[in-house]
């Protein structure tokens, strides 16, 4: 395993870590100091339920991981700086994939906002009430985080398939069209199944997650597709390798958590059974997969690191392995 490859698992570990703790961190808050003891008070404050305490605290967690994601998209805006004689096309992501990147994080960072919220004053003692359409709202701002997330890993892949391999095709691309045509069908399933009531809205819930499974699976497949037709050319493309082996396996179990969850909604019988423990899942699950994917796509096309000065040498120039 590559120090790159591996750097990225045990960065998603301790970010899953880092959200698991989040409700130790809170019931110790009290007999702490700082930080930990004025998110605790905070939180105490609301009266919430046991598992819906953690359900805030895990979505304070996500939108504080996401804001500072959002600040550094923002610097990937900017063309990198390589160093003399480095050749550029490693580096190259085009002007999509940061653009959609940067949005994303701020419309998933939005909708955690509205969640906390919403948590907030129908399960806490906060004695006011949400306007009428803000469960509507809330959920289309997160359907929309999730079509972004999807069309900049579809961008960053059509860019670098034409840099390496056609680098003189026209603008219209029929495959990026018809990807965009799927997201957009994502993108109106949801605006349906949020606009319409009763079993019309579910079977429009149901709809949409079916096609944003296709969605998520199309991404997969266009990341294998370019990754061997790299390899059958000896091309190495780092941006390519990472986006098969690291991000394709979390977009695909974000995907297939989705499925089952719905499923387990709309066709679960068991008056019993518990759906906070199923939200409470999808919060940790749907945290880890969105902090972890961009954390890698922050690193792809990153220009390399400068290396340290050593005491009684100088510098000695770029480390070339630390883009992804």
């Amino acid at each position: 395993m590559s120090p790159n490859l591996l750097q990225l698992r045990l960065a998603s570990i301790l970010a899953l870590g880092s959200i698991l703790n989040t409700q130790g961190v809170v019931a110790r808050g009290r007999g702490g100091s700082g930080i930990g003891k004025g998110i605790g008070d905070a939180i105490g404050t609301l009266d919430l339920p046991p598992i819906y305490t953690a359900v805030f605290a895990l979505v304070i967690v996500i939108i504080i991981f996401t804001l500072s994601q959002f600040l550094r998209a923002i610097g990937r805006l900017r063309t990198p700086k390589l160093p003399p004689d480095t050749p550029p096309l490693p580096y190259q992501v085009g002007k999509l994939f940061p653009a959609f990147l940067l949005l994303y994080t701020l419309v998933f960072m939005v909708y955690n906002i509205l969640y906390a919220v919403f948590v907030a004053y129908v399960w806490g003692d906060s004695g006011g009430f949400l306007p009428e359409g803000y469960s509507a709202g809330m959920s289309f701002v997160a359907q929309l985080s999730n079509v972004i997330l999807l069309a900049a890993l579809l961008a960053i892949i059509a860019y670098r398939e034409r840099i390496q391999f056609n680098p003189a095709q026209s603008a219209f691309d029929l495959k990026s069209f018809l990807d965009g045509w799927l997201l957009s069908t994502v993108l109106i399933l949801g605006i349906a199944a949020d606009a319409l009531e009763g079993i019309d809205s579910q079977n429009m819930a149901i709809a949409y997650q079916a096609f944003l499974f296709v969605a998520s699976v199309d991404m997969i497949a266009s990341a294998a597709m370019v990754y061997i037709r790299s390899q059958k050319s000896g091309v190495e493309d780092r941006i390519i390798r990472n986006m098969m082996f690291v991000v394709s396996p979390f977009i695909f179990f974000g995907a297939l958590f989705r499925i089952i969850d719905v499923g387990i909604t709309y066709n679960n019988r068991d008056p019993l059974f518990d759906y906070s423990a199923l939200e409470l899942a999808a919060v940790i699950i749907t945290g880890v997969v969105s902090i972890t994917v961009v954390e890698i796509a922050l690193r792809m096309g990153a220009p390399p690191k400068p290396a340290k000065v050593k005491e009684g040498g100088s510098k000695r120039g770029f480390f070339g392995s630390r883009k992804v």
